[in-house]
């Protein structure tokens, strides 16, 4: 992994711990340190890519929970980790980035 790759995974996990306490919200690529890197070429050189060969973090626990759950939650103003499927869809997301270094 490059250092630039290496610097965004890192920025990108302190997004999803921010998002687990509450502190942060997802606004998806918006806020993603791995998509201001990567997006523009198709993700190619993401960490995330390398791992799933899937785009925009298909096949990914930001596609399988984390959106899920969201989607079943009221809107509370934001995309906070608030509900307890929220705290285990980003907590998932944060494992799957870490276990990426």
């Amino acid at each position: 992994m490059t250092p630039k790759a290496q610097r965004a995974l890192a920025g990108s996990i302190k997004k999803w711990e921010g998002i687990l306490c509450g502190e942060i919200q997802d606004l998806a690529e918006k806020n993603c340190p791995l998509c201001a890197q990567f997006i523009d070429n198709d993700c190619k050189g993401c960490p995330v890519f390398a791992k799933t060969k899937k785009i925009n973090c298909a096949a990914t626990p930001h596609r399988t929970q984390w959106l899920p759950a969201l989607r079943k939650a009221p809107y509370q103003g934001g995309n906070y980790a608030e509900t307890m499927a929220q705290k285990r869809g980003a907590l998932a997301m944060l494992r799957f980035l870490e276990s990426l270094r």
